[in-house]
């Protein structure tokens, strides 16, 4: 969703051209142009805060159309995205703690029942964490579990009720999660990599068979 963070599209750009050995992979890595191209986060404003409501004559209105017919079809819901600094659940230091974002998996509630069906989200994110962080071997790096509790009375991110996932969750009854790597991290192949682990550990718990994507991280090119 956001131009200033290229770590999260150009991991998706690996995937672009994988075809499923089984399973259905929906890929969209260039949803906000507009904001990969000017480097921004998005000169139309944030467009992960426009799957609640869109105002009339937006110029993104399309797309978030787009985008919620694609979830729609789908079974889960990954958006990428690069955070500042480390998050954790305790206070660590000023670059690791509670209101950072980096090196974390996102979702909006632990659980989430619809149609009697439950969605044990929280469950689903630590089993892609342990996966991921088995591969990892700086301690800083490894990935947390971030529980929004967006629906809550008490959330300190209600701003987050009208995010992709939040939509995805509550509209669609899909799994939805953000991946967050850290802006810190050293090097855009790390970033890439990571996010690659990520995708790939939530992938495989959903059966999906693909081969690992190659780590190509040159800067793109726009005419």
């Amino acid at each position: 969703f956001h131009g200033d963070e290229p770590g999260a599209y150009l991991s998706a750009d690996l995937y672009a051209d994988l075809v499923p050995r089984r399973g259905n992979l929906i890929i969209v890595p260039r949803a906000n142009f507009q904001a990969v191209l000017h480097g921004q986060r998005g000169p139309g404003g944030d467009m992960n805060r426009k799957f609640g409501e869109v105002k009339s004559g937006d110029p993104e209105a399309r797309v978030v159309a787009v985008l919620k017919s694609l979830m729609a079809e789908s079974d889960l819901l990954l958006t990428l995205h690069d955070g500042s600094g480390f998050y954790r659940p305790v206070w660590e230091s000023e670059q690791a703690n509670p209101n950072r974002y980096g090196q974390c998996v996102i979702a909006d509630t632990a659980s989430y029942t619809r149609s009697g069906k439950a969605l044990e989200l929280e469950k689903q994110a630590r089993a892609a964490i342990a996966k991921v962080n088995a591969e990892i071997a700086e301690p800083l790096h490894k990935f947390h579990f971030f529980n929004m509790e967006t629906a809550g009375e008490e959330s300190l991110y209600k701003e987050h009720r009208d995010s992709a996932t939040y939509y995805a969750l509550t509209k669609l009854g899909v799994p939805a999660f953000c991946i967050e790597t850290s802006k810190s991290l050293p090097g855009m192949d790390v970033k890439i990599r990571q996010h690659n682990l990520v995708i790939n550990a939530f992938l495989e718990q959903y059966g999906l068979e693909l081969e690992a994507p190659g780590l190509y991280a040159d800067a793109p090119e726009f005419s």
